[in-house]
């Protein structure tokens, strides 16, 4: 088996994995994948498949894959082999350009006129009891012509952000921490450290987490009413969504999870499933929480669409994972740089519920985005 693998990780090294790959964080390893990708209707039993559909793909019944920038389903062509983390700096570093500078990026932020125009608009609708919660994302833009030896050192420079976490979870249950993921193919790229997982899936063994609420200390978080209540409307909907299930269940306590210069608040859910349910119905049950979409639902998709389905924002809050046979992991595609051929983009999105602020909403937009300039040196 050991040989195996060695065999694999010397077939990706030759590959032109820095052109077209994927990296996605797995419990305490990474699994790194090398393209060209093929795309395919659905997932096979036998192969590591990337999941990679739009963040709106689940706005309404019978929305079409054609409004897909990228095929939902895609198979490495080369391999997908699993690295522990000191495997993957070496790896990089082979190909490290140690000369490398940081970006020197001239970033134009979002129109501060544009927000406010969504903000009233959500607050609006909230007033006429239409609307509960939305969270609306905006973009920072920079000219710059990528090139795939920028995938190296932005994975290797994440690779290396080591944030204070919580070092103890409630319980134990296999839910992913944050980590580093990472998406790049055909003058495209999008690398990220999400603090944010929508489900892993082994046999019959389920998990998921409800991540609501910001700002910069835990004490803040644990007192705010305002916070409490948008992670209490998550952490509801989550419950409601996986009540159907039939099977043992446990949820945690809420408590603070830091990533870097910001805090959430966070809840584990952890299912023991009788019977197996598809893949992707577990996806679209779950995608998008009201952290990243709103309440209630399908209304709050609509309104997300109405102000922005641009290809950046297509791809931001999104599904992106793998899955093989009866094992899968998805995160939510959050934290992250966006990259075309000659622009950069990071986005970052707050929860409209009735009690927000306009200048602090604002203030936390800036934030997030702060964050990502900070793990990639941007």
């Amino acid at each position: 088996m050991k040989d195996l693998e060695q065999n694999k990780q010397k077939k990706l090294a030759q590959s032109e994995w820095q052109k077209e790959g994927f990296l996605l964080k797995w419990d305490n390893a990474w699994l790194l994948g090398s393209g060209p990708f093929l795309p395919v209707k659905g997932k096979a039993s036998d192969k590591w498949h990337v999941f990679r559909p739009s963040f709106f793909y689940n706005k309404s019944e019978g929305e079409p894959e054609s409004k897909n920038i990228h095929p939902i389903w895609q198979i490495p062509f080369v391999t997908a082999v699993f690295y522990s983390k000191k495997e993957l700096l070496n790896f990089l570093n082979h190909s490290l350009n140690k000369k490398q500078s940081p970006f020197k990026l001239k970033w134009e932020p979002p129109n501060f006129s544009q927000f406010k125009k969504v903000f009233l608009k959500a607050k609006a609708d909230i007033k006429n009891n239409d609307l509960k919660k939305v969270t609306p994302v905006f973009f920072e833009t920079a000219d710059y012509t990528f090139e795939p030896k920028d995938i190296t050192f932005l994975l290797y420079r994440a690779l290396n952000y080591t944030p204070k976490q919580q070092a103890v979870l409630p319980f134990d249950t296999p839910v992913n921490p944050a980590g580093v993921y990472g998406f790049w193919s055909n003058k495209y790229a999008m690398i990220g450290y999400t603090p944010e997982f929508l489900l892993k899936s082994q046999g019959g063994f389920l998990s998921t987490m409800a991540l609501a609420g910001t700002a910069k200390n835990s004490k803040t978080l644990m007192t705010n009413p305002k916070e409490q209540k948008e992670h209490k409307w998550v952490v509801d909907a989550i419950k409601d969504i996986l009540k159907p299930l039939k099977g043992y269940k446990r949820y945690s306590e809420t408590y603070p999870y830091a990533t870097g210069r910001l805090r959430h608040l966070r809840t584990d859910f952890y299912l023991q499933l009788l019977r197996k349910h598809p893949f992707e119905e577990l996806v679209k049950l779950l995608h998008p929480t009201p952290a990243l979409g709103g309440v209630p639902k399908q209304k709050a998709l609509e309104l997300l669409w109405e102000w922005d389905h641009s290809p950046e924002r297509a791809y931001f809050g999104a599904p992106f994972g793998v899955a093989k046979n009866n094992t899968a992991c998805i995160f939510t595609t959050i934290r992250n740089v966006q990259f075309t051929a000659n622009k950069a983009y990071i986005g970052s999105g707050c929860g409209l519920v009735e009690d927000s602020v306009l200048e602090k909403e604002w203030e936390e937009l800036k934030q997030k985005r702060q964050a990502v300039k900070d793990l990639f040196l941007l």
